[in-house]
């Protein structure tokens, strides 16, 4: 999508997943808590403007890139 500098549009980013581990490093008074943070997810959906740009669903066996079902010839194997 190319836009130019100050346009505005709607984002969506769903994300689901489990947390594989966190480490929430050192916390001081008037300091940035240096947290790290890793998750693992089975799924993703990205839309801008009501447009689907991905969607990644690891347990339901989707992969869409902008609408298009890349694994569409790969489901109809099975």
């Amino acid at each position: 999508l190319s836009r130019g500098l100050g346009d505005v549009y709607k984002r969506q980013v769903v994300e689901i997943g489990r947390v594989k581990s966190f480490n929430p490093g050192k916390v001081e008074k008037g300091e940035a808590m240096e947290a790290t943070i890793t998750l693992e997810l089975t799924y993703i959906m990205i839309e801008v403007d009501g447009v689907q740009l991905l969607e990644v669903d690891k347990l339901n066996g989707i992969y869409k890139v902008n609408g298009n079902d890349m694994l569409a010839g790969v489901n109809s194997l099975v």
